[in-house]
């Protein structure tokens, strides 16, 4: 994975240097996104109830189904996205919609992945997976890892509702059902982290 990041970084490079190049790449990547996404599309739905009101999240257990943290496409996008207000380029020229929410379901699973493995929710599983999780998040990795999943989580938090944004963390994060103290204690505190980050970087991250 380690030799891969860099590539992602200078194909970033090279379309911020024309708007229009920047357009169409980014275009692309969303539409591939989606045409990912409808592959899945028989991803279960959820109703969440939260401060009195519903709202529709995707019901996908990652402790009872498959998941990954190599999401290169998810991540490509996310290095695309961050190029745009530096190029003048609104959400509407990139293709972007509060749909984009539910482009982030990789994102996601990858987001709560790193949190349990931290809470140690899978140590009886050895150390490969934490292994993965380590260099997700390690300094030699971040950069085009788990930095590119939030830039996706911050572009999410600028153009989605904030309340479905929240609520969707709030139940992808389990902490509506979760019963071990650590576990609960160690996804709270992921959670917040991920909101100010978000919040923060919504600020400064609306074209």
């Amino acid at each position: 994975m380690q030799s891969a990041l860099p590539l992602i970084s200078c194909y970033g490079s090279f379309n911020s240097l024309q708007r229009s190049v920047l357009i169409d790449c980014l275009q692309q990547a969303i539409l591939h996104l989606n045409l990912l996404h409808q592959r899945e599309s028989a991803l279960e739905q959820a109703t969440v109830t939260y401060d009195g009101k519903s709202y529709t999240c995707v019901d996908y257990d990652i402790t009872q189904k498959m998941v990954s943290i190599h999401i290169p496409l998810t991540r490509l996008t996310a290095a695309l996205l961050v190029l745009c207000p530096s190029m003048g380029i609104t959400w509407e020229e990139a293709g972007v919609t509060a749909d984009i929410l539910r482009l982030s379901e990789n994102v996601l699973q990858t987001v709560c992945l790193c949190a349990q493995t931290n809470a140690g929710a899978w140590r009886r599983n050895g150390m490969a997976l934490a292994n993965q999780v380590y260099y997700c998040k390690d300094y030699r990795c971040r950069t085009e890892a788990f930095n590119r999943d939030l830039q996706f989580l911050q572009t999410c938090a600028a153009v989605c509702d904030p309340d479905q944004f929240f609520v969707t963390l709030y139940y992808r994060m389990h902490l509506h059902s979760s019963t071990g103290l650590k576990e609960v204690t160690c996804t709270t505190l992921i959670l917040v982290y991920l909101l100010v980050v978000c919040s923060v970087r919504e600020r400064c991250f609306s074209p």
